[in-house]
Formats: C-alpha cells, sequence, structure tokens
C-alpha cells in the first residue's frame, strides 16, 4: 500500500508509541504503589515546569499565589494548585490556556459531548494521544479482545472515516448512530457479527431488551463496552445477560481519554497511571481516599494543553486498598457520575443518583428520567404500561422517604420516548439545584 512518505512516518510514530505505551503501563503495575508515586513526581515536577514556563494561564496563576514550580515537589504537593475549571478553560481557549511553544495545528483535537451543557475543544499531542489509545485497546484485550476483531460502536457522532490499517483488518470498527432507527441498529450490529460493542449503558440496555426476545440470535461477543454514563447493577445484569458476555465499565472522557478500566478478575476501576495523576478532594483541597468528592486529573505528559487538577465535573472515591488481581496502583472504588446527577436535600445533603433510581426501578415501569427543578420539586417522566394509582404512591413515597422530606412534590408523567440530551447520552437523574 502507497502512501505519503509524511503518513508513514505518522503511522509509524503511533506504532512505535503505542508499544511502547504498552510496555511501560506494564512495567508501572509490577512496582510497588510507593514507587509508582515517585514515578509520577518526577513526571509532574517536568509538567509543572513546562506549563508555568509556556502556557499563560499557569504562569499568572502562581505568580498570583506566590508559587513556584520548585514548591511542587511531589503528588503530594499538588492541593497547592487551585482546581482548574472547564469554564477556566474556555474562556482561555486557545492562547491563555495551550502551549506557546506548540503548533496547535499540529495537535491531536478532541471535543466534549457537552454533558455539562457547553461543547469544548481539547488539544492533546500525538505522544500522550497514542499512549491513551493505547491505553484504550489494553483495557479491551484484558478480556480477550484481539487486534483483527471487530468492534460495533453506537454513537451519537458515528466515525466514517478509516485508517489504512482499518482497512487491511487491524483494529476494525462499525460505528452507527443512535439517532437511527433502534431495529435498525439490532439488524445492524446482528449482521456484522461484533467481538466487541461499545456505547452507553443506557442505549445498551435499549439493546438488550431488544435482542433478548429474539431466538437464535448468531452472534458472540467477547466484551461489551459500557461509557459515557454510569452503568447500575441492574443495567449491568441486563446487558450481560442479554448479549452473554461480560458488560465492563470503562471511564474516560474528551480531556483525557482514557482514565479507569474494569479489572476482569476484581471488577474493580484500575485508574490511569502511565500520564496521568487522578484525585479525588472532598473539598477542593488534598486528595483523600475512601472519601467521596470531586474527580480531579493533572496530565503528565500532554505538552500542548495541560490540563492541572482539571475537574472532570464527576463525583467518586478512590479505594483505600489496591485490587487483589496483582496489578499495583490505585483504584476507583466507586464512580457516581456527574456533580449534577446527584440530588440535594432541604438539609443541605446530596443524595447519589443510583438512590433515587432505585425508587423508579420496579416492575410496571419500563424508563424513567428524574428532574430536581427546585429543592423540594422532583418531575419524573415514566415509561410505562399501567401506571396505576399503587404505582404512583409507591414512587412518590420512596422518592419522598430518600430526600427525607414528606412535602416534597412529586410529578410523575407518563411518555412514552424519552429522548437523550443533546450530548445523545441519556442522563437519568439531572438536579439543577446547587448547594
Amino acid at each position: 500500500m502507497f502512501l505519503h512518505p509524511r503518513l508513514r512516518l505518522r503511522e509509524t510514530r503511533t506504532f512505535y508509541n503505542q508499544l511502547r505505551a504498552l510496555a511501560n503501563v506494564q512495567k508501572l503495575e509490577s512496582m510497588s504503589l510507593d514507587d509508582v508515586r515517585e514515578k509520577q513526581s518526577r513526571m509532574l515536577r517536568c509538567a509543572i515546569s513546562h506549563a508555568y514556563r509556556n502556557v499563560p494561564h499557569y504562569k499568572r496563576i502562581f505568580d498570583d499565589l506566590r508559587i513556584s514550580p520548585g514548591d511542587i515537589k511531589s503528588v503530594d504537593d499538588l492541593h497547592k494548585i487551585p482546581i482548574l475549571t472547564k469554564e477556566q478553560v474556555l474562556a482561555g481557549y486557545p492562547h491563555q490556556i495551550t502551549s506557546r511553544t506548540f503548533p496547535l495545528k499540529s495537535a491531536f483535537k478532541s471535543a466534549s459531548s457537552g454533558t455539562s451543557g457547553v461543547r469544548g475543544t481539547y488539544l492533546t499531542d500525538w505522544a500522550t494521544r497514542d499512549s491513551n489509545f493505547a491505553l484504550l485497546y489494553r483495557s479491551r484485550s484484558l478480556f480477550g479482545y484481539r487486534p483483527n476483531h471487530l468492534e460495533f460502536r453506537f454513537s451519537w457522532w458515528p466515525q466514517r472515516s478509516h485508517r489504512w490499517f482499518h482497512r487491511v483488518g487491524f483494529q476494525r470498527w462499525i460505528s452507527t448512530s443512535i439517532r437511527d432507527p433502534p431495529k435498525d441498529n439490532v439488524a445492524k450490529m446482528l449482521g456484522s457479527r461484533p467481538q466487541s460493542i461499545l456505547g452507553s449503558p443506557s442505549y445498551l440496555n435499549l439493546m438488550s431488551t431488544m435482542i433478548a426476545d429474539r431466538k437464535n440470535v448468531d452472534m458472540e461477543p467477547i466484551l461489551v463496552l459500557s461509557t459515557g454514563e454510569v452503568m447500575d447493577a441492574e443495567m449491568r445484569d441486563s446487558i450481560s445477560r442479554a448479549f452473554n458476555a461480560p458488560a465492563v465499565d470503562m471511564y474516560g472522557c474528551a480531556e483525557q481519554n482514557f482514565i479507569a478500566t474494569e479489572c476482569p478478575e476484581e471488577g474493580n476501576l484500575h485508574l490511569n497511571i502511565l500520564n496521568a495523576i487522578i484525585e479525588v478532594s472532598p473539598d477542593g483541597g488534598e486528595s483523600a481516599r475512601e472519601e467521596r468528592g470531586e474527580i480531579l486529573i493533572t496530565q503528565l505528559t500532554n505538552t500542548v494543553m495541560p490540563l492541572i487538577r482539571y475537574s472532570l465535573g464527576d463525583v467518586g472515591k478512590i479505594g483505600e486498598d489496591e485490587c487483589n488481581c496483582g496489578r499495583h496502583g490505585h483504584i476507583l472504588s466507586k464512580l457516581e457520575g456527574r456533580k449534577d446527577d446527584l440530588l440535594r436535600t432541604m438539609d443541605g445533603r446530596e443524595i447519589p443518583g443510583e438512590l433515587a433510581r432505585s425508587a423508579v426501578t420496579i416492575p410496571g415501569i419500563r424508563g424513567y428520567m428524574i428532574f430536581q427543578e427546585k429543592v423540594d420539586h422532583i418531575v419524573i417522566k415514566v415509561i410505562s404500561d399501567d401506571l396505576n394509582i399503587g404505582l404512583r404512591e409507591a414512587i412518590i413515597g420512596e422518592i419522598r422517604r430518600i430526600l427525607g422530606n414528606p412535602e416534597t412534590m412529586v410529578d410523575l408523567i407518563p411518555v412514552e420516548k424519552i429522548e437523550p440530551d443533546t450530548s445523545g447520552k441519556r442522563r437519568l437523574v439531572i438536579s439543577k439545584v446547587n448547594n
């Protein structure tokens, strides 16, 4: 196959970078956690120095706080740097938040889904991008996925173009839009007989209900990858049974393609330790284990648009212990979803969305969306063939019990279909109340 020399060089570099990333992460996971933290600290010092010298935003922040890159000596010093928000990134893009020495047209560009209401553009240097894609491949390979296998992807913005190695049978994929009729997508998926299937848990759950009624399904996937939303236990069970394959959680975003993936042995979410530091901050300060807080990410190798203590807008917990599988590194013991997926109570508490979902995950309800407009007002859209008085009272009573307020107004609205939001995700719990 003939390619332009520049393309051949790019593909060669990509292949080399990915092989090196796979070797490095395997080496890291064999090291003790103390050695991993020491290596991350060395990389952090280089990343902080680069950001201070080349990115105007960090130069201004450090100078305003009267701290220097030398004050950040290890991972334990990260709390000295304030949290970076998506709004700050959008306001500073491109000139204040990107490196003055990196040609932006040469960077890999990605866009966020817009779950938070605003889509953003994020730039990554190609070495970091290649490492992230190697980690994405590895997350599949742990479950038996191989380079010659085919992946079927359900997405809001399907990718149409393929690279040359896809056309010769290497890391192949088929992408279809979730805006297409579900029956058509089921037919496409069954016809392609993929070894891996990728989509949001809510859409995969929809697909699972549609193929569960079919007989003689000629498809044996190795795994079903869930990403973009939190997959609850009921969804996991439904998807696994329908596809006859493990439903696997993968956590990533446009800003950092790979953050965590599920362990095939223990089911824990192993955090990215190759090119990022993941923190969970309960109050914006130091990271804490086994405490619920905001998930922050610090990129260690991205030289074009480094994100330092960047808030992903998600809430979770980092486990106190490591996984029993033998791979070293921190684990995400709990992922609760976005901050606005948490319901607020009259006394200022935050209720995880999974508790609210349990109130409507009952026989008779085929679909739902919970929306909190005010602290004492909940609107629930439900898909049900028979929303009788008994079912209504059971749901309303459970929601009031969970929120601890017997006066909470709960409106149940029967609907035939629940549309995804502008990002293509079907968020099951949304709160517009800020404590």
